[in-house]
């Protein structure tokens, strides 16, 4: 199923017979990916209020923003994880609902801890109720909205995308980089739908990449994932610097770092296929550490945890422009990263998923089967009107 295989991938290959057995390099780059999503949000939720002042950016100013930049590059590695393993398997309903099911309980059980345990609990208004309870419907988290529904038609993207041959592939790749990817970056130009569309357009390249092996060269492309690293950082170090004769290039501190601009475009690209072509390994702790991404991003991004944690918890604005910023920048991202992958096991894995699985396995086929024939006598009864 294409959302656990990107939130938890299925060994392919001498390792891979075994079903059970991960690919430990791929989950290696699960955690990599996730742990530069939580520091993307330290900066942005926490202490990003310096680019927005009127007076220059500070060279630490300058590294921070660097290293959050990468957070958006993180979210397409995990698209792009994705399609690479789902262009070759089925999509399985059982998983994809105790995945929507993991949202709506982190959803409910954050929204009662913020109102009910955490100090200055608020009455739960309309907005927040729907929000927690249908997050995936309502936008609470963009990236599990458009991330669902290229789950829901990646068995049609796949069919779509078998059919083609190599050359026609090849062509539609080259078509979205210009449309989702060139244009935005030249000319800032935006299309509607553009999260889900770029998403599709990155599930195409990975499948393209499973289906049409490269050369190995993993040590070629960790060198240029640092080549586009290099020139994200330049992309902000210019214009931060120009701020000192002109204010109108602060609109431009971040541009580049963008999902669907070329360099965080690239490093996305560059560090997934380095990680894909390194040698494969099983690490038991590796893939047990994977294996919480997803509750992770839940739980530190949920939009009622957001303030708190970044706000009050750590109080990050408070350490801008001091000696200790980046120690407390690190120290609060790896605790965050702990501590929600210790309460997702504790949680999900060993609780509360565990029973709710049971009861999938349990009740879904029934209601799977009555739903068919309700859908059946509709379609009877619609034939019949017409």
């Amino acid at each position: 199923m294409a959302m656990e295989e990107s939130f938890g991938i299925k060994e392919e290959n001498k390792i891979e017979s075994q079903s059970i057995v991960r690919q430990s390099n791929i989950e290696l780059l699960r955690i990599v990916a996730m742990f530069l999503i939580v520091m993307h949000h330290y900066v942005i939720h926490g202490t990003t209020s310096f680019v927005y002042l009127d007076s220059p950016l500070t060279l630490q100013n300058v590294f921070a923003l660097f290293l959050g930049s990468f957070g958006r590059p993180a979210v397409g590695i995990f698209v792009l994880i994705c399609g690479y393993f789902s262009i070759k398997s089925e999509f399985k309903l059982p998983r994809f609902v105790s995945l929507i099911a993991q949202v709506v309980s982190y959803g409910v059980v954050l929204l009662l801890f913020t109102k009910f345990v955490l100090p200055g609990g608020s009455a739960i208004s309309r907005e927040e109720l729907f929000a927690s309870i249908f997050p995936t419907a309502r936008g609470t988290y963009w990236f599990i909205t458009a991330y669902a529904v290229l789950i829901l038609v990646s068995p049609y993207i796949n069919k779509l995308l078998l059919m083609l041959t190599q050359k026609q592939h090849k062509a539609l790749i080259v078509l979205f980089v210009v449309i989702w990817c060139l244009l935005p970056t030249l000319i800032g130009a935006t299309f509607s739908g553009s999260d889900l569309a770029y998403f599709v357009a990155l599930y195409t390249i990975a499948a393209y990449i499973r289906l049409y092996p490269l050369k190995p060269n993993a040590a070629r492309h960790f060198a240029l994932f640092g080549f586009w690293a290099f020139i994200l950082l330049a992309s902000i170090a210019a214009p931060s610097y120009l701020l000192n004769y002109s204010g109108v290039f602060r609109k431009y501190i971040t541009y580049f770092a963008e999902y669907n601009k070329l360099p965080g475009a690239m490093c996305a690209l560059e560090l997934f296929l380095a990680m894909s072509q390194t040698k494969p390994f099983y690490s038991k702790l590796i893939n047990g550490i994977a294996s919480t991404s997803f509750g992770i991003y839940l739980i530190h991004e949920n939009f009622l945890i957001r303030p708190f944690l970044w706000g009050t918890l750590f109080n990050s604005a408070a350490y801008v422009d001091t000696p200790r910023y980046f120690v407390h920048f690190f120290g609060s991202a790896l605790i965050v990263f702990a501590s929600c992958a210790l309460i997702d096991t504790l949680f999900w894995r060993l609780s509360v998923g565990k029973l709710f699985n049971l009861l999938r396995d349990k009740y879904l086929e029934k209601i799977v089967s009555y739903v068919k024939s309700l859908y059946f006598a509709i379609e009877k009864l619609f034939v019949k009107l017409i």
